[in-house]
Parts: C-alpha cells; sequence; structure tokens
C-alpha cells in the first residue's frame, strides 16, 4: 500500500539537513532506514544520524536547494543543488522512500558533476 507523501514531507528533508537539525532528521527517519551516497554508506537510525552529524561538523555551512521532485508510490526522486562552505553548488539526486507511517526507509543520494 502506497502512503500520501507529500511535497512538504519530501523537501522537510533538505531544508533539515541544510539547517544541521539532527533532531528533526530523528523524526524523520525509520529505525531501519538505510542511507547510501558517493562517500558512506549507514544502517539505521542511529548510524545514520551520525553519518550526518560527521557531514555537520566537518563544514561550516550546508545548505540544499530543491530543484525538481518526482514521485512514484512511495519514493521521490529529489534533484537538488547541495552547497557547502558557500562554494558553488553541485547538483545531486535523492531518491527517498517513505514507509507506510510516512517515515524515511531509504535515500539513495546520486552526485552529479
Amino acid at each position: 500500500r502506497d502512503v500520501a507523501v507529500t511535497g512538504v514531507q519530501t523537501c522537510a528533508l533538505p531544508i533539515s539537513w541544510g539547517d544541521k537539525n539532527i533532531a528533526k532528521l530523528a523524526e524523520m527517519f525509520a529505525e531501519d532506514v538505510r542511507l547510501r551516497d558517493w562517500n558512506l554508506t549507514a544502517f539505521g537510525r542511529e548510524q545514520t544520524l551520525i553519518a550526518n552529524s560527521n557531514i555537520f561538523t566537518s563544514v561550516k555551512t550546508c545548505s540544499a536547494l530543491p530543484l525538481y521532485m518526482y514521485q512514484d508510490g512511495n519514493t521521490v526522486a529529489c534533484r537538488l543543488n547541495i552547497y557547502i562552505n558557500d562554494d558553488n553548488a553541485f547538483e545531486v539526486l535523492d531518491l527517498i522512500t517513505f514507509n507506510d507511517e510516512g517515515k524515511i526507509v531509504e535515500i539513495l543520494a546520486f552526485r552529479g558533476n
């Protein structure tokens, strides 16, 4: 069964990430969330939060600007511009999957060049 995933739910992830808001991310992630990007893989809420926290402490500033979102069932493809330390943006495509309770169970992030 597909959960009704809203644009607000999907946009909350890059906004919370850009705000370095670990508490909000914790609310959004399912206990069994999986994260994979071009540098790391994390399994479970605790490890995924640690991975994000490590990113936050390694940079002065970060922000994510959603450009486009496409939804198919419980999965949303979100094209983003990511800014680190106010440098030029690089593009990322996030595939975000939600469970039936509206919690994020998987984030696959692909960096464009």
